[in-house]
């Protein structure tokens, strides 16, 4: 048994990929709009929620035990405004604070149809005898 994971974006390309590992794809479009507040509260406070916090406090489950969120060159200026309102709702001494991790990688370029082929991704149940696949966890996958 796995983690449960769950990918925000909107890139067509990172929806498919996160769907063949098995991750819970969500629109990084429709967490701006779950709120009538600033959209990188909005969206920090729906990040928040998935991993089980809400209003400053932890809930007794939390939907995802990790959230990866893909923000592309097209809302690069919101990087900063996002995690303002993250660390804003962590503050030191809240119940949120001592229970996230957050990290930020940055990267640039992008990926083309000739990089698909130099990194080709198999689906988990390639060479797996159809009787067990179903034994096979969607998080697993073989670069």
């Amino acid at each position: 048994m796995g983690i449960k994971a769950a990918l925000v974006t909107d890139s067509s390309t990172l929806t498919s990929f996160g769907k063949l590992i098995g991750l819970d794809v969500l629109q990084l479009s429709e967490t701006y709009q779950k709120s009538d507040s600033s959209p990188s509260d909005a969206a920090a406070s729906e990040f928040l929620r998935l991993l089980g916090f809400e209003g400053g406090k932890c809930l007794d489950v939390s939907l995802y035990a990790s959230v990866f969120v893909h923000i592309d060159v097209d809302n690069v200026g919101m990087i900063d405004s996002l995690i303002g309102s993250i660390m804003k709702m962590a503050q030191p001494g809240s119940e949120i604070a001592p229970r996230l991790h957050l990290s930020l990688v940055l990267s640039y370029g992008s990926v083309t149809d000739e990089d698909a082929s130099v990194f080709p991704v198999k689906t988990p149940h390639e060479g797996v005898n159809s009787a067990f696949a179903g034994l096979v966890p969607r998080q697993s996958y073989t670069m």
